[in-house]
């Protein structure tokens, strides 16, 4: 049976006509929407809400001959609003920087602090090594110190100017 005849089938509500028309072009619109999509579960989702649609719509099929074209332009609207709506979910990591942002202390905060804290008890565990901390450790852990404290603030500002020109 030919493609126009399926069509024609299917218009009049035809389920075997359906499943012929969704076995043949299953493969070729999950490739398509994977394409476009770049997450397989989500062009599976595609898929199927194209051939919904395509059930649900197809007395809308002027031209049985432009069958292939029209489902092809579902696939596509449909992916381009799925991808939409994926924009509008929230990533876990955007959740995780919104949660830190209702304590007033961002991520970027908690790594640099991290990091400070780090090297500090880097550089105090390697002067307690060494069994001495003169006047001369104490000032280069001072020193050291307040220059990651400086490093931390200049972040800040700078992922302050960032947010600016983003607004």
């Amino acid at each position: 049976m030919d493609e126009k005849e399926l069509v024609q089938r299917m218009k009049a509500k035809d389920k075997a006509a359906f499943d012929a028309l969704y076995e043949k072009y299953k493969n070729t619109l999950l490739r398509m929407a994977y394409l476009v999509s770049g997450q397989m579960y989500d062009a599976e989702d595609i898929v199927q809400e194209t051939f919904v649609k395509c059930f649900l719509h197809i007395g809308d099929l002027k031209k049985n001959e432009g069958f292939r074209p029209w489902l092809f332009q579902i696939l596509y609207r449909t992916a381009y609003a799925h991808g939409r709506k994926r924009k509008r979910e929230i990533p876990e990591e955007d959740i995780a920087i919104r949660a830190d942002a209702t304590d007033g202390v961002t991520c970027l905060d908690r790594i640099i602090q991290t990091e400070t804290d780090w090297k500090v008890e880097r550089l105090e565990s390697l002067c307690g090594v060494m069994g001495i901390i003169t006047q001369r450790d104490e000032e280069m852990l001072d020193e050291e110190i307040e220059h990651l404290i400086a490093e931390r603030q200049m972040a800040r500002k700078e992922k302050n100017f960032a947010r600016a020109d983003e607004i």
